[in-house]
């Protein structure tokens, strides 16, 4: 019986070995910026959407927006949530990246995000902040461009603004030191700053731009998307599910959000969700391209259509 008995042991050990494999999670470090928008993502490795599809997901908090592009080629990270124009301005340097999937869009009267104007600071108009600091979280992320944007269309030139990159969750402390007269704030930050008194809003952003632009993207290397074309998909499916949690639960998608936040709940309970997507179009990148051209911020054509993965 001891050869029957030895076979069975080694039958059992494959068996497991096998189960074991079945399960294996590819480990994905997901590099984000602290705003509301990233509510599916905080949902989707909370709820264990991610990890149902073979992928085990954690959540990387950086500073500014302008890191995530040299996150992704050192690998520290291998997704990453840029802003398009910082997606793009990456790319026209140099950096090969891919657009995995979208996150959230533009869309008239969107209060998520605006100037914030330091209280005492006497600035009630665009030509107000001539000569003054502005903090933005990220040089050339979508808020920088689209406070320059907003500037240009009423009658001021950008360059007579210094901006000081200042991340969301220091905008209220370094405004109230008086280190810069204004921030291009986002939520739930910005509901913060103006409920402290330290500033009130001088205007929202989205009237100088159309709708369904993608705001967020996720991107990761090209290299790292084609060795890991199961794990890119898995990621784009499993936030999929996080989306569609968020809106039909939102209460519990606040609670898990201000968890990973580490926020008051009631500071993200006020605050509306934006609209969430996963697909990006080439179009939509088109616009920010011809955008971020008239602020010479790109050297070259892009070939916009190249940059989503398929």
């Amino acid at each position: 019986m001891k050869p029957f008995r030895a076979l069975a042991v080694s039958l059992g050990v494959v068996v497991a070995l096998g189960a074991t494999s079945a399960f294996a999670q590819t480990r994905v470090s997901v590099g984000y910026t602290a705003t509301i928008d990233v509510a599916p993502l905080f949902v989707a490795a909370d709820k264990g959407f991610f990890q149902k599809r073979g992928l085990e997901v954690t959540p990387q908090l950086l500073a500014v927006n302008s890191l995530i592009p040299p996150a992704l080629m050192s690998d520290s990270i291998q997704i990453g949530m840029p802003t398009s124009t910082t997606f793009l301005q990456a790319v026209d340097g140099g950096i090969d990246m891919t657009v995995v999937t979208g996150l959230n869009f533009t869309r008239q009267n969107d209060k998520n995000f605006g100037i914030i104007a330091r209280t005492g600071a006497n600035i009630t108009n665009a030509k107000d902040l001539i000569g003054k600091k502005m903090g933005v979280p990220g040089f050339n992320a979508m808020l920088h461009v689209l406070g320059r944007e907003w500037l240009r269309s009423n009658g001021v030139d950008p360059k007579q603004v210094t901006y000081v990159e200042t991340p969301f969750p220091q905008m209220n402390e370094i405004m109230k030191s008086g280190n810069v007269d204004a921030v291009i704030g986002a939520e739930p930050f910005k509901s913060r700053i103006i409920n402290a008194g330290t500033g009130s809003i001088l205007a929202h952003l989205t009237s100088v731009l159309p709708e369904n632009l993608p705001i967020v993207v996720f991107a990761a290397t090209r290299k790292w998307a084609d060795a890991n074309p199961q794990a890119t998909k898995a990621f784009k499916d499993g936030l999929a599910e996080g989306m569609a949690f968020t809106l039909t639960n939102l209460d519990e998608s606040r609670v898990i959000t201000a968890k990973y936040l580490k926020l008051p709940l009631e500071i993200v309970a006020s605050v509306e969700m934006p609209p969430f997507n996963v697909n990006v179009t080439a179009d939509s990148l088109a616009t920010w391209v011809k955008i971020m051209k008239t602020q010479d911020m790109l050297t070259r054509d892009l070939g916009v259509e190249k940059l989503i993965l398929r």
